[in-house]
């Protein structure tokens, strides 16, 4: 899964068939092209659901160059002038693009650094540029995992990936490590730092 400013941009799946259960591995790769429309951060969640039902998951962010697609062009005519003497000033650009403009003398913009439009200006405009985690309302209650003997009880926490880009999902398999376990009408307790 493929986000970028918090929206799903690209899903799919690989089926893959393990052929062996004793410590099987392997690798997956996919081809991903990136345009200035991903930027200015790219997060990409994998996952895997193995057939003991445990999911395991990683999520990686990938910051994308904070490049315009549309080009501007200015012109002025004459291209040198004095003070006082007329000039003509030509802008261009595509429509949807965002345009800032001032003219002032060279000498102000030494003094007053970072007052320009720029790439990371625009960017900084966007209401989400990465998701990261959810608000604690929408989290949802554990249960205690009530254990049988002889289960394995799944370590890869893949709750954590998801949650790191934003995103909860709807399953009946183990995502989370829980919080408590019921082993023999005992309750256990994880203890939190």
């Amino acid at each position: 899964m493929v986000l970028s400013r918090g929206v799903i941009v690209h899903h799919g799946y690989e089926k893959i068939e393990v052929k062996s259960s004793n410590g099987s591995s392997g690798t997956v790769s996919f081809k991903l092209s990136v345009g200035s429309d991903l930027a200015p951060v790219l997060q990409i969640l994998a996952y895997c659901v193995l057939p003991s039902e445990n999911v395991v998951a990683s999520s990686k962010n990938f910051d994308i160059e904070k490049c315009l697609k549309n080009k501007v062009s200015l012109q002025f005519s004459p291209a040198k002038a004095v003070p006082g003497e007329e000039n003509t000033l030509q802008l261009s650009a595509q429509p949807g693009s965002l345009c800032g403009l001032s003219a002032v003398d060279q000498s102000v913009l030494i003094l007053k650094s970072g007052k320009r439009l720029d790439a990371d200006k625009v960017f900084n405009l966007l209401p989400v540029q990465s998701g990261s985690d959810y608000p604690y309302t929408v989290e949802d209650e554990q249960e205690c995992l009530h254990l049988r003997p002889r289960r394995a009880v799944a370590t890869d926490n893949a709750y954590e990936s998801l949650k790191r880009v934003g995103l909860k999902m709807a399953t009946n398999l183990v995502l989370r490590v829980p919080q408590c376990l019921s082993y023999r009408g005992l309750m256990y307790q994880r203890y939190q730092a």
